[in-house]
C-alpha cells in the first residue's frame, strides 16, 4: 500500500511524517489542511475453457456418453503452472487424442494419439 500526502491549499508533496500530526503546517504555504491518498493495487489473471460431451441416446445409461472433449486452459497438478490442453475422446471410431502446449514458449509438452482401447492406466485407472 502507498500513502501519499498532499497540502490542500498549494498541492505540495508532504512527507509521511506529516501524517503523524495533522496540525503541522504546510511549508510552503501554512496550510493545516491535507489531503492522504491511499493506493493498493492487485492483479487477475484469467484462465478460460471449453469441455463438453456428446450423448447419444440409443445406448443405455453407461454408454450414453460418445465423445468428450476438452480445449483451453489447464494447471498442471505437478507445479500448478498453466498450460494450454486438448483433449478428445471418441468411442465411436475408438479414438484418443491429448495434446498439452507450453503457453510461453510455445513448445508441446505431451502428445498422445491413439486408439482408445489401447489407452489403459492412465489418469484415475492408474494402479496405485
Amino acid at each position: 500500500m502507498e500513502t501519499e500526502i498532499t497540502c490542500r491549499n498549494c498541492g505540495k508533496k508532504l512527507n509521511s511524517s506529516y501524517n503523524s500530526d495533522h496540525n503541522t503546517p504546510c511549508p510552503k504555504c501554512g496550510s493545516t489542511k491535507q489531503d492522504i491518498t491511499l493506493t493498493t493495487s492487485d492483479s487477475v489473471e484469467l484462465h478460460d475453457c471449453i469441455k463438453g460431451k456428446v450423448k447419444d441416446q440409443r445406448y443405455p445409461s453407461k454408454k450414453k456418453v460418445r465423445q468428450i472433449f476438452f480445449q483451453g486452459d489447464d494447471q498442471r497438478k505437478s507445479d500448478g503452472k498453466w498450460m494450454t490442453k486438448e483433449r478428445s475422446i471418441d468411442r465411436d471410431n475408438n479414438k484418443y487424442k491429448e495434446v498439452v502446449t507450453d503457453p510461453e514458449t510455445g513448445k508441446v509438452v505431451h502428445h498422445c494419439e491413439e486408439f482408445l482401447s489401447k489407452h489403459k492406466g492412465h489418469g484415475s485407472a492408474k494402479k496405485k
